[in-house]
């Protein structure tokens, strides 16, 4: 019987460990494409679909983008007519909008 009890505590310990390895793991896969994610255009609509998280899609030159995680720091700026620009292995994301002058104006995000 104890056998059996101290067999369970370490199959659900193993179990536990692999859990957590195969978390970091995801989380760390999903960080490092975000990053190396990279975008820039004009935003010609934005979308919003059941069960996306609150995230919407962004089509730029024609192509829908779907915003992850890390690109949520925009969602509630971005309009349409909007210029955005992520480069590949940056965190930034720059948002650019045209003032009443008819001129752009730029927005950071960290």
């Amino acid at each position: 019987m104890k056998t059996i009890r101290s067999a369970s505590i370490i199959a659900v310990s193993i179990l536990f460990l692999f859990f957590f390895i195969y978390t970091f793991y995801i989380m760390y896969s999903g960080n490092k494409e975000s990053l190396m994610r990279n975008y820039s255009g004009i935003i010609s609509e934005i979308r919003n679909l059941p069960g996306n998280r609150d995230l919407p899609d962004i089509k730029i030159n024609k192509q829908w983008i779907p915003l992850g995680i890390s690109d949520s720091k925009v969602k509630h700026y971005i309009q349409v007519g909007d210029s955005i620009v992520k480069e590949s292995g940056m965190e930034i994301i720059k948002v650019y909008r045209k003032n009443i002058n008819d001129e752009w104006e730029e927005k950071i995000f960290k």
